[in-house]
């Protein structure tokens, strides 16, 4: 049985969205450190940890949905030469 290879536009919208999921990966492993740094060095007051650790998860969180919208945003503005060329070939057969 001969299956089709995946289209070059597929491959760069998985790597694409393999870099996007690495960043997020990235930056939130980031954010749960600076979370756990914090709890340890405001041990003396328990209840300041908490809220401040909500609030430092909340922002992370934030950030982290910033990046990844910013990314997503502009793969679909700017697309790369490769998807430009692909769209061309497209539109000429």
């Amino acid at each position: 049985m001969n299956f089709p290879l995946p289209s070059r536009r597929f491959i760069l919208l998985s790597l694409d969205v393999l870099l996007a999921l690495v960043l997020l990966l990235i930056i939130g492993w980031i954010a749960f450190l600076r979370i756990r740094l914090l709890g340890i060095e405001n041990l003396e007051n328990p209840i300041s940890i908490q809220s401040e650790t909500a609030y430092q998860f909340q922002v992370s969180l934030g950030l982290l949905w910033a990046v990844f919208s910013l990314f997503i945003t502009l793969q679909l503005t700017f697309p790369t030469h490769a998807n430009v060329n692909v769209a061309n070939k497209v539109k000429q057969s």
